[in-house]
């Protein structure tokens, strides 16, 4: 039987700031990354690289587009899940609650509202209906799961009994551990549920402390000294320390960065209400032009197309990226679409990476 590691500690750039409440939940996405907080549904890669959606809080759901004016998703949600600190199960009633809650218009969050994501309607103790508006595979990849900025449930119950300023500062969710401490510019200090209980079983870890550590050559030194076992290093420090044993994690994200070429206003109604849109379209820049144009349209299009063709790519990967990333020439569609290992759950990571020291490694 291997010996579980008591402590792992991660050197970031940031942690950002912390609200256990929907409304302000600013950085809520960070929960299901570090285990804190668990979304409707996980996504993963298949074999062949293609991104799939499993069950996670949701066992299972079905989808309904016949009607474009009563488009939904019942979701089933799975019994005996239970909240930290012994505030009772997570049923659908918290499901609604978190998006509802999050969908108002006053809400600050990273994920919620979404265009395409209406108001939530409670069936039964564990069946929710999520009304929609529109429908795009983003809906399945990204609103509702861990892929990209996923929703963590949370308690109704702990707004009904403590309120909103404490919910604000006490983070109750359901993952297999749980927030203690995050503080802005400091760190979030993650610890195992104090109940030893979890419906997946618990991690193999005691504590989990990811300090804030802005500069990267500090990053780099406390993953050198071994007081981090995992890093968010430059990009221009790979090869080094991969060097002296290092390696990547298995797990992370990429992004593109591209030349957007914005001011091309040529819609004119409103796609779901028909309002007439009002546009202020300065084709004074040589890559604008308007709609009714077409002499414009073409020369702007040469413009961009032969800025496009002036940007040296591969120079930009050597010199910034030490040749570590990808040309892409489209934005948002990845160059690389193939799984960093079977079943993996993120993209390989291009821009930056974290590194864990072997001899810290479990």
């Amino acid at each position: 039987m291997q010996k579980s590691v008591s402590v792992v500690t991660g050197a970031v750039t940031s942690v950002g700031t912390s609200s256990g409440w929907p409304t302000d939940c600013v950085w809520c996405a960070t929960f299901p990354n570090i285990g804190a907080g668990e979304v409707l549904i996980t996504a993963t890669r298949s074999s062949t690289g293609d991104f799939i959606v499993e069950p996670w809080v949701a066992e299972s759901w079905t989808i309904n587009l016949n009607d474009p004016d009563n488009m939904y998703i019942d979701w089933k949600i799975r019994e005996g899940i239970q909240f930290h600190q012994g505030w009772g199960e997570l049923t659908a009633e918290d499901v609604v609650y978190t998006y509802n809650t999050g969908i108002t218009p006053e809400a600050v969050h990273d994920t919620l509202p979404r265009p395409d994501i209406g108001r939530l309607e409670l069936l039964s103790k564990y069946e929710v209906r999520m009304h929609l508006n529109s429908f795009s595979v983003s809906t399945m990849l990204s609103g509702v799961s861990d892929l990209g900025e996923g929703v963590p449930i949370m308690s109704s119950k702990v707004q009904a009994d403590q309120g909103t300023e404490w919910m604000r500062q006490n983070i109750i969710l359901s993952g297999p551990f749980e927030v203690p401490e995050w503080t802005q510019q400091k760190g979030i200090y993650l610890e195992a549920r104090s109940d030893g209980e979890h419906w997946k079983g618990m991690p193999h870890i005691e504590f989990f402390d990811m300090i804030e550590v802005p500069e990267a050559s500090s990053r780099r030194a406390f993953l050198e000294s071994n007081q981090a076992q995992m890093a968010e290093v430059p990009i221009k420090d790979w090869a080094s320390l991969i060097e002296q044993g290092m390696s990547r994690s298995q797990e992370g994200a990429s992004n593109a960065r591209g030349l957007l070429f914005q001011g091309n206003y040529w819609e004119t109604e409103h796609p779901r209400t028909g309002d007439t849109l009002e546009r202020m379209i300065d084709d004074s820049k040589p890559w604008i032009s308007k709609m009714d144009d077409m002499a414009g349209r073409e020369m702007a299009r040469d413009v961009r197309v032969a800025t496009s063709q002036c940007v040296d790519r591969e120079a930009i990967l050597d010199t910034i990226l030490g040749a570590q990333g990808r040309v892409a020439y489209v934005q948002y569609i990845h160059p690389r679409h193939r799984p960093l290992r079977e079943g993996g759950r993120r993209h390989p990571l291009e821009h930056s990476i974290r590194l864990r020291s072997l001899q810290g490694a479990a």
